[in-house]
């Protein structure tokens, strides 16, 4: 399963999505608070998951599984449709995902 969400460099937009299958697109915006981000983007932080990236991680971890992640994301996709995402932690083996609308 290709699981690998965490980006080196930076980025000036934000990732917008319909559906699970993009994840993975979403841009690094490592080192920015989420007011930051909000207000450079006009978008309002929903949620932020705590997501493996090494492919290695198991449900009942701390750190969801990229399956786990999709199927969050998938939910809160059928209440708001259209999202924006981009990574705001990156770690050796998890990334912070933060979700936007």
């Amino acid at each position: 399963m290709n699981c690998s969400i965490d980006r080196i460099g930076t980025a000036s937009e934000l990732h917008t999505f319909k559906t699970v299958d993009t994840l993975n697109e979403s841009p690094d915006f490592n080192g920015k608070d989420i007011s930051e981000i909000e207000e450079e983007h006009d978008v309002k932080h929903i949620k932020t998951f705590f997501v493996d990236s090494s492919g290695f991680g198991k449900v009942g971890e701390a750190a969801l599984t990229y399956k786990q992640f999709q199927d969050e994301v998938d939910k809160l996709l059928k209440k708001h449709k259209t999202l924006k995402s981009c990574l705001t932690g990156i770690g050796q083996f998890q990334v912070y995902v933060s979700i936007f609308k």
